[in-house]
């Protein structure tokens, strides 16, 4: 296993100090620099910070093939922190939403300069707030055209008219599509989070459907007003000026813009340090699989078959990936960074790399033991052939699926059955009776303090009851203080690297996996 704390018990900044990495290595517009501070944030139990998070967002968008990479658009962790901050207002400053909106959006609108966000398919957006990752996926916002058009806020006024002509066409379309299992593309905002009592979805829609509408706004503006155009002005002045008496307030709600917020039927952490892993692996195996369309009844119906990705059948589904592999990525993210900071160092034989150089090999030497132990094994499902991070080609592999596929057969046939019909205090007594096992003499007999009389159940807790419209507030996002609901939801993983403070991958056998 990868010593943590290192000889004389240093912990990871102290042990790799001096040394950092800047990713993509050639910088420009967007590198991410990492520190061996940063690097201390994956360790075990520790909380991925924004510059971890933006660095494998920045890999995985440059791993891309070029035509699939221009249907993305990645936000960086900062986005929508900045978006949604408080801002003091100015007396006699306007407090209406409409203003609020242009004001936030305002903070941000350089962020997408040169990029015509409304061109993509897919928006990525980050969001963390009282130490929790959780992902917005905006779908499809380019088909919101003949909704704004309607509206008088067309990017395309020479095709607004076909546009109104074709809409309710294409409607009629779409819900023949649906009926009949076709995806067909939505504009919709999709809520990915791995804790059932995580972000509130409401706080985390709102800010980006008003950043939509003046991002909306802003690009029409641009069009009309752009140097490109002003050959037309005078020609076009009158219908403009048409065009702008009929101009309606831009809005897209939740019956232009549905939003769905998906966590129960998704792979979720059963710690409370996963999260920021959870994102990334949600994000990485989404961009893989690249779904032409998404349909938000589809994505909404939690009993829906239809198969949004060829690659991926199980997309943004509870199965679509395993919750351990997840949790395998922090020691992947760690091996890569440290990789990446030996390669940058200036000085090779400082104390700090010839520790990174030893911490790699040990974690390579783990994971090439455990493949070996993998291939020994006697019966199929013996051990769990999730022991480090996979990439979704890899772990949709049909050899790799086979041997998940027996190892969770084997772990469902080891699970207890759950015992029905009895009250807490009785299932109390079972397990105190059958914990007295231990406590029996040579000769069978009970020790003097296992008689059955002194056993008593414990006092009942109070139960936790929602209250409804009581939440804890933070900000911009809100919190449930219903604990209940992400207890019922939390699953055990095959792997717990944190509990076991390792890097390393772990393989466990069925004789001692924990049941669940």
């Amino acid at each position: 296993m990868v010593d943590l704390l290192g000889e004389g018990g240093l912990g990871t900044a102290t042990k790799f100090a001096g040394l950092q990495a800047l990713y993509p290595p050639s910088g420009g517009k967007g590198a991410v620099s990492v520190t061996a501070d940063d690097l201390e944030r994956l360790d075990p139990d520790a909380f991925l910070n924004d510059t971890v998070i933006d660095y494998y967002i920045k890999v995985l968008e440059l791993s891309l093939p070029a035509e699939v990479r221009g249907r993305f658009h990645f936000f960086n962790s900062f986005f929508f922190k900045k978006l949604t901050e408080k801002s003091s207002t100015t007396p006699g400053q306007s407090k209406k939403t409409d203003d609020v909106a242009k004001r936030n959006h305002d903070r941000v609108k350089s962020w997408t300069k040169g990029i015509d966000i409304f061109t993509k398919d897919y928006l990525f957006v980050p969001i963390h707030d009282l130490l929790h990752w959780s992902l917005v996926i905006i779908c499809h916002p380019g088909l919101l055209e003949p909704h704004a058009a309607s509206m008088g806020w067309s990017l395309h006024p020479e095709e607004a008219a076909a546009a109104a002509e074709q809409l309710p066409a294409e409607q009629d379309a779409a819900g023949a599509g649906a009926a009949a299992g076709n995806t067909q593309p939505t504009p919709c905002i999709i809520h990915l989070d791995s804790m059932t009592s995580g972000h509130q979805s409401s706080s985390v829609f709102r800010p980006l459907q008003l950043y939509l509408e003046q991002e909306w706004m802003r690009r029409v503006n641009e069009h009309k007003h752009g140097k490109h155009h002003k050959h037309h002005q005078a020609a076009a002045a009158g219908s403009e000026e048409g065009q702008q008496q009929q101009q309606q307030p831009l809005k897209f709600e939740k019956e232009v813009l549905p939003t769905v917020r998906v966590c129960d039927k998704l792979p979720k952490q059963d710690n409370h340090c996963d999260c920021g892993l959870f994102v990334l692996t949600y994000l990485e195996f989404f961009v893989h699989a690249a779904p032409k369309a998404l349909d938000v009844a589809h994505v909404r119906d939690k009993k829906s078959e239809v198969q949004l990705s060829p690659s991926q059948p199980n997309l943004l589904r509870k199965d679509w990936f395993e919750p351990a592999l997840a949790s395998c990525l922090r020691g992947h993210l760690r091996h890569q960074l440290l990789k990446l900071m030996i390669d940058q160092a200036t000085d090779k034989e400082s104390g700090a790399v010839v520790e990174a150089v030893a911490d790699t090999k040990q974690y390579e030497e783990e994971l090439e033991e455990q493949r070996r132990r993998l291939e020994q094994q006697k019966e199929p499902g013996e051990m769990n052939p999730i022991f480090g991070y996979l990439s979704p080609a890899d772990y949709h592999k049909p050899e790799l699926q086979q041997l998940l596929k027996a190892y969770q057969q084997r772990q469902l046939a080891n699970k207890p059955k759950r015992q029905r019909g009895l009250t807490g205090a009785e299932r109390q007594k079972q397990q105190f009776l059958a914990s007295l096992g231990s406590m029996r003499d040579d000769d069978g007999a009970l020790g003097a303090h296992a008689d059955d009389e002194d056993w008593e159940p414990d006092e009942p807790k109070p139960s936790k009851k929602r209250t409804k419209g009581k939440r804890r507030k933070s900000g911009q996002i809100l919190y449930s203080s219903d604990d209940e609901d992400q207890q019922q939801q939390q699953q055990q993983p095959v792997a717990r690297h944190g509990q076991q403070r390792v890097f390393g991958p772990q393989l466990l056998d069925a004789s001692n996996a924990e049941p669940g």
